[in-house]
């Protein structure tokens, strides 16, 4: 089975994520549970974990649930209203560069 699968629950989306500043994800720790074709896999999720970090506990587990994932960052940029915008591209790979922007 494939599909386009993510994350809205409580602890991984919502407006606590949309509202978080730099530094912060708005991701809190919780419990997320997977079912795959071989059985299913718990995973607890740390606080300001990233898609990738929850991408990696899904892998560890992919023997005994049949379940693979990844992990990618989009953001959608909607003005509505007319004028000039600033913003700053930030990223917490290391080694930290200056933002963009």
């Amino acid at each position: 089975m494939y599909g386009n699968y993510q994350n809205t629950a409580a602890n991984g989306s919502g407006a606590a994520a949309n509202a978080a500043g730099w530094g912060s994800n708005g991701v809190t720790a919780g419990i997320s549970t997977v079912n795959g074709a071989l059985g299913t896999g718990n995973f607890t999720i740390g606080r300001g974990s990233t898609a990738h970090a929850m991408a990696d506990l899904i892998h560890r587990e992919s023997a005994n649930t049949g379940v693979t994932a990844s992990a990618r960052t989009e953001v959608q940029l909607q003005f509505t209203v007319a004028g000039a915008y600033t913003f700053q591209l930030r990223s917490d790979n290391a080694p930290s560069g200056a933002a963009l922007g």
